[in-house]
């Protein structure tokens, strides 16, 4: 639950990128909390009090998606997640309420 009266949703599918460390790093503001929506493992030395990683698939977002708009949508690719950022924080309320 978040601490904060900001949270940042941020999802990624796929290997994380090789700056990830240094995305990282700028994510240990103590008054934003962080979510990362990943299907990745991520190493428990990247977890903060308001960093959070949370497993999640193409396919659970897309039952997300569907929940929400009762339409049957695909996300074809990590790039087009872009199209959907608007929808985070109604996909994710559970999460940042």
């Amino acid at each position: 639950m978040p601490k904060n009266r900001i949270a940042l949703i941020q999802v990624w599918f796929g290997k994380l990128p090789s700056y990830f460390e240094y995305h990282h790093s700028t994510c240990l503001n103590q008054r934003i909390d962080f979510y990362f929506f990943t299907d990745q493992e991520v190493d428990k030395k990247f977890e903060a009090e308001n960093i959070k990683f949370i497993k999640i698939t193409t396919k659970d977002l897309q039952q997300k998606l569907f929940d929400k708009t009762k339409k049957q949508l695909v996300v074809p690719s990590a790039y087009k997640l872009n199209d959907i950022k608007p929808a985070y924080v109604d996909l994710f309320q559970d999460h940042v309420k």
